[in-house]
Protein backbone atom coordinates (compact mmCIF):
# COMPACT_ATOMS: atom_id res chain seq x y z
CA UNK A 1 0.00 0.00 0.00
CA UNK A 2 1.23 3.66 -0.35
CA UNK A 3 -0.04 7.23 1.02
CA UNK A 4 -3.51 8.16 -1.46
CA UNK A 5 -4.82 11.49 -1.92
CA UNK A 6 -8.27 12.31 -2.10
CA UNK A 7 -8.26 15.98 -4.13
CA UNK A 8 -11.77 16.33 -3.96
CA UNK A 9 -12.01 16.10 -0.19
CA UNK A 10 -8.23 16.99 0.84
CA UNK A 11 -7.91 13.67 2.68
CA UNK A 12 -4.27 12.49 2.93
CA UNK A 13 -4.56 9.06 3.64
CA UNK A 14 -1.45 7.05 5.12
CA UNK A 15 -1.68 3.55 5.39
CA UNK A 16 -0.81 1.17 8.66
CA UNK A 17 1.76 -0.67 6.25
CA UNK A 18 3.57 2.66 5.60
CA UNK A 19 4.37 2.93 9.55
CA UNK A 20 7.19 1.53 11.44
CA UNK A 21 5.95 -1.65 13.90
CA UNK A 22 7.68 -0.55 17.35
CA UNK A 23 5.74 -3.31 19.49
CA UNK A 24 1.72 -4.21 20.37
CA UNK A 25 0.25 -1.52 18.93
CA UNK A 26 2.30 1.03 18.07
CA UNK A 27 3.71 2.33 15.65
CA UNK A 28 6.13 5.04 14.28
CA UNK A 29 5.56 7.77 11.27
CA UNK A 30 8.90 8.67 9.28
CA UNK A 31 7.22 12.60 8.68
CA UNK A 32 10.60 13.03 6.32
CA UNK A 33 9.45 9.61 4.32
CA UNK A 34 6.08 10.92 4.27
CA UNK A 35 7.03 14.47 3.40
CA UNK A 36 8.90 12.93 0.43
CA UNK A 37 5.91 10.91 -0.91
CA UNK A 38 3.91 13.68 -0.89
CA UNK A 39 6.18 15.57 -2.59
CA UNK A 40 6.37 12.61 -5.47
CA UNK A 41 2.54 12.30 -5.75
CA UNK A 42 2.74 16.62 -5.98
CA UNK A 43 4.86 16.03 -8.87
CA UNK A 44 2.71 13.56 -11.10
CA UNK A 45 -0.88 13.34 -10.23
CA UNK A 46 -1.11 16.55 -8.31
CA UNK A 47 0.47 18.73 -10.44
CA UNK A 48 -2.85 20.49 -11.33
CA UNK A 49 -3.82 21.14 -7.29
CA UNK A 50 -2.43 23.16 -4.94
CA UNK A 51 0.58 22.13 -2.67
CA UNK A 52 0.01 19.85 0.52
CA UNK A 53 2.46 20.87 3.00
CA UNK A 54 5.49 23.59 3.97
CA UNK A 55 8.84 22.27 4.39
CA UNK A 56 11.61 24.04 6.77
CA UNK A 57 14.83 21.26 6.68
CA UNK A 58 17.14 21.03 8.82
CA UNK A 59 19.13 24.25 9.98
CA UNK A 60 22.55 24.08 11.81
CA UNK A 61 23.28 26.78 14.00
CA UNK A 62 26.82 27.11 15.95
CA UNK A 63 27.55 23.55 15.63
CA UNK A 64 23.70 22.24 16.34
CA UNK A 65 21.08 21.47 13.63
CA UNK A 66 17.87 21.86 14.74
CA UNK A 67 15.14 19.68 13.51
CA UNK A 68 13.38 20.13 10.01
CA UNK A 69 9.29 21.53 10.44
CA UNK A 70 6.42 20.08 8.02
CA UNK A 71 3.18 21.95 8.16
CA UNK A 72 0.34 20.55 6.47
CA UNK A 73 -1.80 23.58 4.83
CA UNK A 74 -3.88 24.65 1.88
CA UNK A 75 -6.71 23.05 3.56
CA UNK A 76 -5.84 19.43 3.52
CA UNK A 77 -6.34 16.21 6.52
CA UNK A 78 -4.13 13.53 7.08
CA UNK A 79 -5.92 10.29 8.13
CA UNK A 80 -4.41 7.20 9.46
CA UNK A 81 -6.33 3.77 8.26
CA UNK A 82 -7.73 1.48 8.83
CA UNK A 83 -9.57 3.09 11.39
CA UNK A 84 -8.67 0.79 14.29
CA UNK A 85 -7.36 0.79 17.47
CA UNK A 86 -3.47 1.25 17.35
CA UNK A 87 -1.26 4.53 18.27
CA UNK A 88 0.84 6.26 16.10
CA UNK A 89 4.15 7.94 17.46
CA UNK A 90 5.22 11.40 14.99
CA UNK A 91 9.03 11.08 14.22
CA UNK A 92 11.70 13.30 12.46
CA UNK A 93 10.25 16.81 12.30
CA UNK A 94 8.51 19.58 14.01
CA UNK A 95 4.80 19.14 12.38
CA UNK A 96 1.15 19.80 12.47
CA UNK A 97 -0.11 16.20 11.67
CA UNK A 98 -1.13 15.85 14.58
CA UNK A 99 -3.65 18.79 14.69
CA UNK A 100 -7.24 18.19 15.62
CA UNK A 101 -8.57 21.54 16.58
CA UNK A 102 -7.62 23.24 13.12
CA UNK A 103 -8.34 20.17 11.31
CA UNK A 104 -5.48 19.13 10.55
CA UNK A 105 -5.79 15.47 11.44
CA UNK A 106 -9.14 13.24 10.77
CA UNK A 107 -9.71 11.86 14.12
CA UNK A 108 -10.92 8.53 14.32
CA UNK A 109 -9.86 5.15 16.62
CA UNK A 110 -6.11 5.91 15.97
CA UNK A 111 -4.47 7.36 18.87
CA UNK A 112 -1.64 10.39 17.18
CA UNK A 113 0.85 11.26 19.66
CA UNK A 114 3.14 14.17 18.74
CA UNK A 115 6.71 14.73 19.93
CA UNK A 116 6.89 18.52 18.57
CA UNK A 117 9.51 20.21 20.66
CA UNK A 118 10.93 23.66 20.54
CA UNK A 119 14.90 22.41 21.30
CA UNK A 120 14.35 19.61 19.17
CA UNK A 121 17.86 19.02 16.97
CA UNK A 122 19.53 16.50 14.89
CA UNK A 123 22.97 15.25 16.01
CA UNK A 124 25.79 13.52 14.38
CA UNK A 125 25.93 11.08 16.34
CA UNK A 126 24.70 7.44 16.45
CA UNK A 127 20.90 7.52 16.09
CA UNK A 128 20.81 11.04 16.14
CA UNK A 129 21.25 11.93 20.17
CA UNK A 130 23.86 13.15 21.87
CA UNK A 131 26.24 11.73 24.72
CA UNK A 132 24.29 13.35 27.41
CA UNK A 133 20.93 12.42 25.73
CA UNK A 134 22.28 9.31 25.80
CA UNK A 135 23.70 9.08 29.94
CA UNK A 136 19.98 10.56 30.61
CA UNK A 137 17.85 8.31 28.63
CA UNK A 138 20.23 5.55 29.90
CA UNK A 139 19.27 5.99 33.64
CA UNK A 140 15.67 7.12 32.78
CA UNK A 141 15.24 3.28 31.33
CA UNK A 142 17.22 1.65 34.36
CA UNK A 143 15.54 3.74 37.28
CA UNK A 144 12.04 3.06 35.52
CA UNK A 145 9.84 1.42 38.11
CA UNK A 146 8.28 -1.87 37.52
CA UNK A 147 5.10 -1.76 39.07
CA UNK A 148 1.43 -3.17 37.66
CA UNK A 149 1.47 -3.85 34.65
CA UNK A 150 3.52 -1.62 33.34
CA UNK A 151 6.85 -2.37 31.31
CA UNK A 152 5.80 -6.00 30.54
CA UNK A 153 4.77 -6.55 26.69
CA UNK A 154 5.96 -10.12 25.50
CA UNK A 155 9.52 -10.78 24.66
CA UNK A 156 10.60 -7.20 26.12
CA UNK A 157 13.47 -6.44 28.61
CA UNK A 158 10.38 -5.58 31.13
CA UNK A 159 9.42 -8.80 30.52
CA UNK A 160 12.61 -10.75 30.97
CA UNK A 161 13.72 -8.74 34.20
CA UNK A 162 10.22 -9.33 35.23
CA UNK A 163 11.04 -12.69 34.63
CA UNK A 164 14.20 -13.44 36.27
CA UNK A 165 12.63 -11.25 39.64
CA UNK A 166 9.82 -13.56 39.66
CA UNK A 167 11.60 -16.52 39.57
CA UNK A 168 13.68 -15.43 42.21
CA UNK A 169 11.75 -13.31 44.81
CA UNK A 170 8.78 -15.48 44.05
CA UNK A 171 10.56 -18.55 44.02
CA UNK A 172 8.83 -21.64 43.25
CA UNK A 173 6.24 -19.20 42.28
CA UNK A 174 4.61 -18.63 45.72
CA UNK A 175 4.18 -15.37 47.80
CA UNK A 176 5.91 -15.59 51.06
CA UNK A 177 4.12 -14.85 54.64
CA UNK A 178 5.69 -14.27 57.82
CA UNK A 179 2.99 -13.48 60.39
CA UNK A 180 6.00 -13.39 62.99
CA UNK A 181 8.69 -11.77 61.07
CA UNK A 182 7.30 -10.28 58.16
CA UNK A 183 7.39 -7.19 56.88
CA UNK A 184 4.24 -5.36 56.29
CA UNK A 185 3.59 -3.67 52.33
CA UNK A 186 1.91 -4.86 49.07
CA UNK A 187 4.53 -2.90 46.44
CA UNK A 188 5.10 -6.49 44.08
CA UNK A 189 8.56 -7.57 43.35
CA UNK A 190 9.47 -5.97 47.23
CA UNK A 191 7.35 -7.39 49.19
CA UNK A 192 6.01 -10.86 49.92
CA UNK A 193 9.52 -12.36 48.16
CA UNK A 194 11.65 -15.02 49.47
CA UNK A 195 14.12 -12.47 50.72
CA UNK A 196 11.36 -10.33 51.87
CA UNK A 197 8.76 -12.25 53.36
CA UNK A 198 5.42 -10.24 54.05
CA UNK A 199 4.35 -9.93 57.12
CA UNK A 200 0.31 -9.99 56.86
CA UNK A 201 -2.27 -11.97 55.04
CA UNK A 202 -4.14 -8.99 54.17
CA UNK A 203 -1.06 -7.95 52.24
CA UNK A 204 -0.67 -11.16 50.64
CA UNK A 205 -3.84 -11.17 49.10
CA UNK A 206 -3.49 -7.89 47.73
CA UNK A 207 -0.21 -9.40 46.69
CA UNK A 208 -1.72 -12.07 45.06
CA UNK A 209 -4.49 -9.75 43.52
CA UNK A 210 -1.63 -8.39 41.11
CA UNK A 211 0.51 -11.18 40.55
CA UNK A 212 -2.55 -14.10 40.54
CA UNK A 213 0.01 -16.75 41.74
CA UNK A 214 -2.43 -18.46 44.53
CA UNK A 215 0.24 -19.73 45.75
CA UNK A 216 1.33 -19.43 49.66
CA UNK A 217 4.60 -20.48 51.83
CA UNK A 218 3.94 -19.66 55.30
CA UNK A 219 6.83 -18.97 57.62
CA UNK A 220 7.36 -21.06 60.66
CA UNK A 221 5.34 -20.30 63.46
CA UNK A 222 2.67 -18.18 61.33
CA UNK A 223 -1.11 -17.97 62.20
CA UNK A 224 -2.99 -17.51 59.00
CA UNK A 225 -7.07 -16.62 59.29
CA UNK A 226 -8.86 -16.87 56.01
CA UNK A 227 -10.86 -13.59 55.09
CA UNK A 228 -11.76 -14.43 51.92
CA UNK A 229 -12.93 -17.59 49.40
CA UNK A 230 -9.26 -19.18 49.49
CA UNK A 231 -10.56 -21.90 47.15
CA UNK A 232 -7.70 -23.11 44.82
CA UNK A 233 -5.18 -22.03 47.33
CA UNK A 234 -1.95 -23.41 47.79
CA UNK A 235 -0.83 -22.96 51.64
CA UNK A 236 2.54 -24.89 51.98
CA UNK A 237 4.73 -24.47 54.79
CA UNK A 238 5.92 -26.21 58.71
CA UNK A 239 4.90 -25.84 61.62
CA UNK A 240 2.16 -22.82 61.23
CA UNK A 241 -1.57 -22.57 62.16
CA UNK A 242 -4.62 -22.14 59.96
CA UNK A 243 -7.81 -20.91 60.88
CA UNK A 244 -10.47 -21.75 58.19
CA UNK A 245 -12.70 -18.66 58.80
CA UNK A 246 -15.67 -20.12 57.70
CA UNK A 247 -14.32 -19.20 53.98
CA UNK A 248 -14.90 -21.66 51.26
CA UNK A 249 -12.06 -24.20 50.28
CA UNK A 250 -12.94 -25.67 47.06
CA UNK A 251 -9.69 -27.56 45.41
CA UNK A 252 -7.42 -25.90 48.39
CA UNK A 253 -3.92 -27.41 48.93
CA UNK A 254 -2.94 -27.61 52.48
CA UNK A 255 0.15 -29.33 54.04
CA UNK A 256 2.99 -29.22 56.63
CA UNK A 257 0.75 -27.50 59.48
CA UNK A 258 0.42 -28.23 63.16
CA UNK A 259 -3.14 -26.90 63.63
CA UNK A 260 -6.45 -26.60 61.48
CA UNK A 261 -9.23 -25.37 62.97
CA UNK A 262 -12.86 -23.71 62.30
CA UNK A 263 -15.20 -24.23 59.31
CA UNK A 264 -15.29 -23.87 56.18
CA UNK A 265 -17.52 -24.29 53.29
CA UNK A 266 -17.21 -25.88 49.59
CA UNK A 267 -18.80 -28.71 47.77
CA UNK A 268 -17.05 -28.69 44.71
CA UNK A 269 -13.71 -29.77 44.20
CA UNK A 270 -12.78 -31.68 47.30
CA UNK A 271 -9.76 -29.87 49.41
CA UNK A 272 -6.57 -31.79 49.81
CA UNK A 273 -4.72 -31.62 53.15
CA UNK A 274 -1.43 -33.90 53.42
CA UNK A 275 0.50 -33.64 56.89
CA UNK A 276 -1.61 -31.44 58.82
CA UNK A 277 -2.98 -31.59 62.47
CA UNK A 278 -6.69 -30.70 62.03
CA UNK A 279 -8.57 -30.67 66.07
CA UNK A 280 -12.52 -29.44 66.07
CA UNK A 281 -13.21 -28.73 62.89
CA UNK A 282 -16.55 -28.65 60.01
CA UNK A 283 -15.28 -29.57 56.86
CA UNK A 284 -16.64 -30.01 53.38
CA UNK A 285 -15.98 -33.32 51.72
CA UNK A 286 -12.10 -33.64 52.01
CA UNK A 287 -9.17 -35.76 51.16
CA UNK A 288 -6.29 -36.02 54.34
CA UNK A 289 -2.94 -37.84 53.63
CA UNK A 290 -0.91 -38.37 56.49
CA UNK A 291 -2.96 -36.42 58.72
CA UNK A 292 -3.28 -36.83 62.45
CA UNK A 293 -6.35 -36.23 64.28
CA UNK A 294 -7.92 -34.92 67.79
CA UNK A 295 -11.03 -33.58 69.03
CA UNK A 296 -14.00 -33.82 66.29
CA UNK A 297 -14.32 -33.46 62.64
CA UNK A 298 -18.03 -32.94 61.68
CA UNK A 299 -19.43 -33.15 57.99
CA UNK A 300 -20.99 -30.01 56.53
CA UNK A 301 -22.19 -31.39 53.26
CA UNK A 302 -22.37 -34.29 51.87
CA UNK A 303 -20.14 -36.09 49.76
CA UNK A 304 -17.25 -38.23 50.62
CA UNK A 305 -14.60 -38.17 52.84
CA UNK A 306 -11.07 -39.71 52.28
CA UNK A 307 -9.04 -40.46 55.58
CA UNK A 308 -4.98 -42.39 53.81
CA UNK A 309 -3.01 -43.15 56.13
CA UNK A 310 -4.07 -40.98 59.09
CA UNK A 311 -4.51 -41.51 62.85
CA UNK A 312 -5.67 -40.19 66.44
CA UNK A 313 -3.14 -38.24 68.81
CA UNK A 314 -5.65 -38.19 71.85
CA UNK A 315 -4.36 -39.57 74.59
CA UNK A 316 -6.13 -41.74 77.68
CA UNK A 317 -9.23 -43.13 77.26
CA UNK A 318 -10.15 -40.10 74.30
CA UNK A 319 -10.37 -40.43 70.84
CA UNK A 320 -10.43 -38.79 67.66
CA UNK A 321 -14.49 -38.50 66.59
CA UNK A 322 -15.42 -38.33 62.96
CA UNK A 323 -19.48 -36.67 63.47
CA UNK A 324 -21.33 -37.30 60.45
CA UNK A 325 -23.67 -34.17 61.53
CA UNK A 326 -27.29 -33.67 61.85
CA UNK A 327 -27.91 -31.43 59.25
CA UNK A 328 -26.20 -33.54 56.49
CA UNK A 329 -27.28 -36.46 54.52
CA UNK A 330 -25.48 -39.18 52.66
CA UNK A 331 -21.94 -38.93 53.58
CA UNK A 332 -19.63 -41.56 52.48
CA UNK A 333 -16.74 -42.09 54.56
CA UNK A 334 -13.42 -44.15 53.32
CA UNK A 335 -10.20 -44.28 56.40
CA UNK A 336 -7.36 -46.37 54.55
CA UNK A 337 -4.58 -47.74 56.49
CA UNK A 338 -6.42 -45.60 59.71
CA UNK A 339 -4.48 -46.19 63.35
CA UNK A 340 -5.23 -45.03 66.82
CA UNK A 341 -8.47 -44.87 68.03
CA UNK A 342 -12.03 -43.42 66.09
CA UNK A 343 -15.26 -42.57 67.32
CA UNK A 344 -18.27 -42.72 64.86
CA UNK A 345 -21.56 -40.63 65.48
CA UNK A 346 -24.56 -39.79 63.73
CA UNK A 347 -23.82 -42.46 60.64
CA UNK A 348 -27.59 -42.40 58.84
CA UNK A 349 -28.85 -40.43 61.47
CA UNK A 350 -29.84 -37.72 58.91
CA UNK A 351 -29.83 -39.81 55.51
CA UNK A 352 -28.42 -42.97 53.81
CA UNK A 353 -24.43 -42.62 54.76
CA UNK A 354 -21.67 -45.34 54.59
CA UNK A 355 -18.27 -45.82 56.37
CA UNK A 356 -15.65 -48.22 55.44
CA UNK A 357 -12.59 -48.20 57.83
CA UNK A 358 -9.10 -50.52 57.38
CA UNK A 359 -6.30 -50.55 59.73
CA UNK A 360 -6.06 -51.09 63.49
CA UNK A 361 -7.14 -49.83 66.78
CA UNK A 362 -10.04 -49.34 68.62
CA UNK A 363 -13.43 -48.13 67.36
CA UNK A 364 -16.61 -46.86 69.14
CA UNK A 365 -19.75 -46.51 67.30
CA UNK A 366 -22.02 -44.16 69.34
CA UNK A 367 -25.23 -44.92 70.03
CA UNK A 368 -26.21 -42.42 67.47
CA UNK A 369 -25.34 -44.75 65.29
CA UNK A 370 -27.14 -47.22 62.66
CA UNK A 371 -26.85 -49.40 59.23
CA UNK A 372 -24.09 -51.03 58.29
CA UNK A 373 -20.48 -50.71 58.71
CA UNK A 374 -17.38 -51.75 56.79
CA UNK A 375 -14.53 -52.99 58.56
CA UNK A 376 -11.04 -54.60 57.99
CA UNK A 377 -7.98 -55.28 60.23
CA UNK A 378 -7.56 -55.64 63.73
CA UNK A 379 -10.15 -53.94 66.03
CA UNK A 380 -11.60 -53.24 69.45
CA UNK A 381 -14.63 -52.74 68.93
CA UNK A 382 -17.38 -50.90 70.95
CA UNK A 383 -20.76 -51.23 69.82
CA UNK A 384 -23.69 -49.22 71.25
CA UNK A 385 -25.14 -48.04 68.53
CA UNK A 386 -25.96 -51.48 67.39
CA UNK A 387 -25.19 -51.43 63.89
CA UNK A 388 -24.71 -54.19 61.54
CA UNK A 389 -20.84 -55.06 61.15
CA UNK A 390 -19.39 -56.78 58.11
CA UNK A 391 -16.02 -57.69 59.01
CA UNK A 392 -13.33 -58.66 56.51
CA UNK A 393 -10.44 -60.02 59.19
CA UNK A 394 -7.80 -62.02 58.77
CA UNK A 395 -6.02 -61.85 62.11
CA UNK A 396 -6.78 -64.14 64.64
CA UNK A 397 -8.66 -63.62 67.77
CA UNK A 398 -6.69 -64.11 71.08
CA UNK A 399 -9.79 -65.30 72.96
CA UNK A 400 -10.60 -67.89 70.49
CA UNK A 401 -6.82 -68.85 71.03
CA UNK A 402 -7.70 -69.33 74.18
CA UNK A 403 -10.82 -71.14 74.00
CA UNK A 404 -10.89 -75.06 73.27
CA UNK A 405 -13.97 -76.83 72.35
CA UNK A 406 -15.51 -78.24 75.78
CA UNK A 407 -12.80 -76.98 77.85
CA UNK A 408 -10.63 -73.81 78.73
CA UNK A 409 -7.30 -73.59 78.62
CA UNK A 410 -6.87 -74.10 82.60
CA UNK A 411 -8.73 -77.47 82.09
CA UNK A 412 -6.76 -78.63 79.46
CA UNK A 413 -3.26 -77.85 81.44
CA UNK A 414 -4.69 -80.00 84.72
CA UNK A 415 -5.57 -83.12 82.20
CA UNK A 416 -1.72 -83.16 81.50
CA UNK A 417 0.41 -85.56 83.40
CA UNK A 418 2.35 -83.72 86.18
CA UNK A 419 5.80 -85.42 85.14
CA UNK A 420 5.11 -84.11 81.97
CA UNK A 421 4.55 -81.10 83.39
CA UNK A 422 7.59 -81.21 85.26
CA UNK A 423 9.65 -81.83 81.89
CA UNK A 424 8.24 -79.26 80.12
CA UNK A 425 8.67 -76.28 83.20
Amino acid sequence: MAITINWLTKVISIPQADLIFVSGTLYEADTDAIRLELKSIEADEGIPFEDTHRHNTEVTVAGTTFARTIEIINGYSIEFTPDAQYSVRLAGSNNNFFDIENGILVQNQVQVIAQNSGGLIVTAGSGGVNPQDIVDIASAVWDEPLTGATHNLSSSSGRRLRQIQENLGYEGGFIFVDTLGGTAGTEIFENGTVENPVLTWADALTLNASLGLNSFKIGNGSVILLTTDSSGFNLVGNNWELQLGGQAINGTFVTGNNLITGTATGGGTPPRLIGCLLNDVTLPPFEAINCCFSGTVTASTSGNYQFIRCHSITTGVETAIFDYGTMSSNVDVTMVGWAQGIEIRNLNNSGTDTFIITGQGEIIYASSCSGTVYQRGDWEVTNTGGVTIVADDNTTNINSILEDTGATLPGAIADIPTDLLDTIL
